[in-house]
């Protein structure tokens, strides 16, 4: 029983490491999402200034 207990207790320690790898991973690809967006937006807003004022 306790063999059992032990095994079980570092299949749960696996499984809880895994769980926050897959979180930093969620956030990380958030991240890299977000910036996209901002810099999609960004060139957008740039391009628009220089029609605006006749440098594009």
């Amino acid at each position: 029983m306790t063999e059992l207990r032990r095994w079980t207790a570092k299949q749960q320690a696996v499984i809880r490491e895994h769980e926050a790898h897959a979180r930093i991973i969620a956030r990380s690809a958030k991240g890299a999402q977000d910036g996209r967006a901002f810099a999609q937006s960004h060139e957008e807003l740039k391009q628009r200034f220089l029609l605006m004022h006749g440098a594009g």
